[in-house]
């Protein structure tokens, strides 16, 4: 019976050169068998498009901008990437580290990302930009992904009056400046 396994394996490594041709064995001590050779992969589920990873639609072009002090929650971007097999299941996910996993969350079936976090520019966390680095995950076998990596500006609100450093100034100015 090994010796059959193996000879069927190497006929189907065979039909790839090979034209398409059923050939019968009546002589069988098990029944009737069929041995169908093909040169088409796609008869025994190998479809070489089925393999291609997915790809970021616009990852250069990523620009979002939070303002600060936003409650959790605030949407940030969605992010899109296409995969060109069949199916086109992608699943999104954060890849950063852990301290700035905690200040963003990705929705994993559309790509939306939300903040889980309420950013402060000021003092003393100084919050001006952070970078967020998104996967993109196909279904296939093995799954293939993408990465992006984008910057996410943080704006200030002017949440702060403005206020003199020293309590008093003392200047001097001549009489015929103008």
């Amino acid at each position: 019976m090994e010796w059959r396994r193996r000879f069927l394996v190497l006929l189907c490594l065979l039909s790839a050169t090979s034209s398409s041709v059923e050939k019968r064995d009546s002589n069988s001590i098990y029944g009737q068998q069929h041995l169908r050779l093909t040169n088409n992969p796609m008869e025994f589920g190998w479809n070489q498009k089925d393999n291609r990873k997915p790809a970021f639609k616009n990852c250069l072009g990523y620009a979002p901008v939070v303002k600060e002090e936003q409650d959790k929650g605030t949407f940030v971007i969605q992010v899109e990437a296409d995969d060109p097999d069949e199916g086109n299941n992608i699943t999104y996910d954060l890849i950063t580290s852990a301290s700035e996993r905690a200040k963003f969350e990705v929705n994993s079936k559309t790509g939306q990302i939300y903040t889980n976090h309420i950013f402060d520019r000021d003092e003393p966390s100084l919050e001006k930009s952070v970078y967020v680095t998104v996967k993109a995950t196909d279904d296939g076998v093995p799954p293939l992904d993408d990465v992006c990596t984008f910057k996410v500006t943080i704006e200030d609100i002017n949440d702060n009056p403005p206020y003199f450093i020293k309590a008093k100034y003392d200047e001097r100015m001549a009489e015929d400046t103008k």
